[in-house]
């Protein structure tokens, strides 16, 4: 049933298949291979996992995230960044690394940030001067900061299926990696900018810009912290937490940026249904997944296996 279930698996990878269609159908080819187990455990396992309560945070985060992209807040975070550090050496490719950080604090989600602020930013990159295939690459590195800084959709996930750790630790682990990604990622594109004679910049603007610029974007900024200081000071739970955030986008878009209207929210709501279910999708796929590796006892193979060739903590 393993070597079934791993072969499929690969093979389906190999192929092109959507991570979660590789994974579904090995667990159901290795089930109907076996024989030994009704094919029923099939759509069992698909409903089991995503029957759960705090994975309601998912579909949750996600349409926050696209509610603050309606209402205009992308455009926000790249101005006050743009007035930061867009007079810097390579200035846009900074500009696109600080956004990102930024907009992980509402986003929780690398596809979220490559489709909010990452398409923008590549497209004012090119437009600029700089090459489109470094503009991509680095709008692609810097999206992988959303799921990093809280709140993320992957933490979440991963609280749900370990025990051992909470949302909440797993959020205030992430943000100092998530800086240091962003500081390093702004090194590189310094040295590239360099090496590259990127010149392009923006005039360096006045504080007063930039406190201007600062207060147009508090609504995106305090969505963070509104989460974070939620959860850690115990008012609300991480799913609360992201219904909570629901509700601050829809009060920022109707009522404070007013780019957000009765005739665009359909729209931003199916887009985030569609986000939602490939997300979640993978999730359900991959509990059957992980029950086949369970019954086939395929981690204590790989484990014994390890063990055999060293017991040195470093070495594994």
């Amino acid at each position: 049933m393993g070597t079934t279930l791993i072969v499929t698996f690969l093979i389906g990878l190999f192929i092109g298949l959507p991570v979660s269609f590789a994974m579904g159908m090995s667990g159901f080819l290795a089930l109907l291979i076996e024989g030994k187990l009704s094919l029923l455990t099939v759509p069992q396992r698909f409903f089991n996992g995503i029957n759960s309560f705090p994975l309601m945070a998912v579909p949750f985060f996600i349409l926050a995230a696209d509610l603050m992209t309606a209402s205009g807040i992308t455009r926000t975070l790249l101005t006050f960044s743009n007035n930061l550090v867009g007079h810097i050496r390579g200035g846009l490719g900074h500009v696109n690394v600080l956004t990102s950080m930024l907009f992980a604090g509402i986003s929780g989600s690398a596809l979220a940030d490559a489709a909010g602020p990452g398409a923008i930013e590549m497209r004012m990159m090119h437009r600029a001067g700089y090459d489109q295939y470094y503009s991509a690459a680095l709008s692609a590195a810097t999206a992988t900061i959303g799921p990093i800084i809280p709140p993320s959709i992957i933490m979440v996930i991963y609280a749900i299926t370990d025990n051992k750790v909470t949302i909440a630790g797993l959020f205030l682990a992430g943000v100092v990696p998530g800086i240091l990604l962003g500081i390093a990622l702004s090194i590189t594109n310094h040295i590239i900018a360099i090496r590259r004679h990127y010149l392009f910049r923006s005039p360096l603007v006045t504080w007063r810009e930039r406190l201007l610029s600062m207060g147009r974007a508090v609504p995106a900024l305090l969505m963070p912290a509104i989460i974070i200081g939620g959860i850690l000071s115990g008012v609300f739970t991480a799913t609360e937490a992201s219904a909570v955030a629901v509700f601050y986008a829809l009060i920022v878009g109707f009522f404070v940026t007013k780019h957000l209207t009765l005739r665009t929210l359909p729209k931003v709501v199916v887009q985030s249904a569609l986000v939602t279910s490939a997300a979640l999708l993978i999730v359900s796929m991959a509990s059957l997944f992980a029950a086949i590796l369970t019954l086939a006892q395929v981690p204590q193979a790989v484990a014994a296996f390890i063990a055999g060739i060293t017991q040195d903590p470093m070495t594994v």
